[in-house]
C-alpha cells in the first residue's frame, strides 16, 4: 500500500552478507531471473522504494557495494544528525491526534484487528484514554478467545463501555438487547415491547437487571407526571 513517506531502515544491511555474495558472483541476467534468493531480497527492497507518494527515506548502517552507483545518482545523502532531524520532521506530519486514532481502534476491534488496536493505543498521548483504551484491548482479546460471548459482553456492561457492549450485541444477534441498552444510554426512552421481548427471553442476569431498573425509573417518572398533571387539572 502506498504512503506519503516510506522509511526504509537497514533493508539491505539486514541482508548484507546475501548481496555480497550475490556480487561476488555476478549472475547474469537469465540466472538471475532464476534465482529465486536474488527476487526474494531485491523484491523487498523494491517495494519499499515503489510505495513513497512524496517522501522516501531509506536509512543504511552499512553501505552495500551493488547499490553504490544506484544510491549516488537518485538519492540525496544526508549524515546521521541530520537524517534524524528530517526524519522526526516528516513524522510529525503524520502524527495523528488521540481522536484519530481512537477511531481506528474503534475499527480494529470491530474487525478484529487486535495487533493494530494495541499499536495506537501505545501512541495516545492522553494516559487516562491509554488506560481506557488498554481496558477494552485486554476485555476484547477475552471476547474473540472465549466460547461464551454473553459472559464478556457483560463484562463490557460492568466496566461502563456501552458501546462495546452494544456493538457485541450485535454480533451475537442480540438485536432487542442491543436496541433496548442503546434507548437506555443514549436515547433515554424506552420501547416496553422490546423490553418485554429481552425479560422473557433467557438472557443474562445483568441484562434483566438493567432493563429492570430503567423500567422501574420509568415507572416513577410517569407517576410524577401523574400527580402534575392532576394538581394542573384541579387549579383548571
Amino acid at each position: 500500500m502506498e504512503r506519503g513517506t516510506i522509511v526504509l531502515h537497514n533493508i539491505l544491511t539486514s541482508h548484507q552478507k546475501d548481496w555480497q555474495e550475490l556480487d561476488k558472483e555476478k549472475i547474469d541476467k537469465k540466472n538471475a531471473d532464476e534465482n529465486s534468493l536474488l527476487r526474494y531480497y531485491f523484491n523487498i527492497f523494491y517495494v519499499g522504494i515503489t510505495r513513497a507518494q512524496r517522501h522516501l527515506l531509506v536509512v543504511e548502517e552499512n553501505e552495500i557495494s551493488v547499490f553504490k552507483d544506484f544510491f549516488k545518482k537518485n538519492f540525496q545523502y544526508l549524515p546521521k544528525d541530520a537524517s534524524i532531524e528530517l526524519l522526526q520532521e516528516k513524522l510529525e506530519l503524520n502524527i495523528l491526534t488521540d481522536e484519530e486514532r481512537l477511531a481506528r481502534i474503534n475499527e480494529a476491534f470491530k474487525n478484529n484487528l487486535l495487533e493494530n488496536a494495541q499499536h495506537h493505543i501505545n501512541w495516545i498521548k492522553d494516559m487516562s484514554l491509554k488506560k481506557r483504551q488498554q481496558e477494552r484491548y485486554m476485555l476484547y482479546d477475552e471476547y474473540f478467545k472465549s466460547k461464551n460471548k454473553v459472559e464478556v459482553r457483560d463484562k463490557f456492561l460492568d466496566k461502563n463501555l456501552i458501546d462495546d457492549a452494544i456493538e457485541i450485541s450485535k454480533q451475537i444477534k442480540e438485536f432487542d438487547t442491543a436496541n433496548v441498552l442503546n434507548n437506555i444510554y443514549f436515547e433515554n426512552k424506552l420501547n416496553i415491547g422490546l423490553c418485554y421481548n429481552v425479560l422473557v427471553k433467557d438472557t443474562t442476569n445483568k441484562i434483566k437487571c438493567i432493563v429492570t431498573n430503567a423500567l422501574a425509573k420509568t415507572r416513577s417518572d410517569l407517576s410524577e407526571i401523574n400527580e402534575l398533571l392532576r394538581d394542573i387539572l384541579k387549579e383548571i
